[in-house]
Formats: C-alpha cells, sequence, structure tokens
C-alpha cells in the first residue's frame, strides 16, 4: 500500500498549498457585513497586535484614527453614550439592592409553604422550581404566583 506522499508530486503539493494560502488570505482580507472599518489583518484573539509592534502604538492608533475615524472610547460622544446607558441601567435597577430583597421575599415565603406541610413528606423540586420561577417572573414581570396555583402550569 502506497502512502499519500508517495502519490503526491511536487506540482501537486504546490498547487495544494497555493490554494491553502490562498483562502486563508481570502478569509483574512473578507470583512464580514456590517462589520466597523478597520485594518486587514486581525488574529483571532490577538486582534491587531501584529501590526501594534511595528509602531509605536500612539502614533498606530493616531494613524487608524485618521484613516479610519474613531478607533478608542475616549472621545465626547462615546461619553455621551456611557452617560445614557448608565442612566437606562440605573433606571433598570442597576446599583438597588432590588434582586436580593425579590429573591429574600421568595426565601420567606419558599419556607413559609414548607413548614405549613407540619412534617409532612414533600416533593421538594416542585417547590424548589416554583419559587425559582417565581424569582424569575417577579424580577421580569413584577408579579410573583401562589405556589399552589403554579402546579398546573409546571405541569
Amino acid at each position: 500500500m502506497t502512502s499519500l506522499l508517495e502519490m503526491l508530486d511536487i506540482n501537486t503539493g504546490l498547487a495544494l498549498g497555493v490554494v491553502v494560502l490562498s483562502l486563508l488570505w481570502w478569509f483574512s482580507v473578507r470583512r464580514p457585513a456590517g462589520a466597523p472599518p478597520g485594518p486587514w489583518l486581525a488574529v483571532p484573539l490577538l486582534g491587531h497586535l501584529l501590526l501594534m509592534m511595528k509602531k509605536d502604538p500612539r502614533q498606530q492608533f493616531a494613524a487608524w484614527r485618521r484613516q479610519y475615524g474613531v478607533v478608542d472610547t475616549s472621545g465626547a460622544v462615546w461619553k455621551d453614550q456611557r452617560k445614557v446607558a448608565i442612566y437606562i441601567l440605573r433606571e433598570l435597577g442597576m446599583g438597588k439592592n432590588v434582586l436580593a430583597v425579590k429573591v429574600q421575599e421568595e426565601i420567606k415565603e419558599y419556607i413559609r409553604v414548607i413548614s405549613e406541610s407540619q412534617g409532612q413528606p414533600l416533593d421538594l423540586s416542585h417547590f424548589t422550581k416554583v419559587s425559582m420561577s417565581n424569582n424569575i417572573c417577579s424580577i421580569l414581570f413584577g408579579k410573583r404566583f401562589e405556589y399552589l396555583l403554579f402546579f398546573p402550569i409546571m405541569d
């Protein structure tokens, strides 16, 4: 049985190498639709680090800014966008203990329902599922469900 290397001659190897290198070049140069403009060589996980090693990073960023526009996040536009984003997130509860309060309320209700069983055997998986679902519903919709009314929905 002959090996693959014996079957390939030098011309086939060169043709295969050219095809592989052409495909690598094509995929590295081609930019996805909607991608922002930028330098042509972006290596996964490293980004444009290879291009940054050629020059002083400040000079490289200045050249990219002249060629592609804003490349950093310290301009006036970015500051305004950050202010709006922080405002919206604070309105939604960022920096407040809303989540902790809702979870503590649900834990109290969970303990109350379990204590009402008065030592009778319980399937805690249903109560735990309802409790977790109530946490999610109270955070997303502002409404929670009673444990016994929630069982038909869960089943």
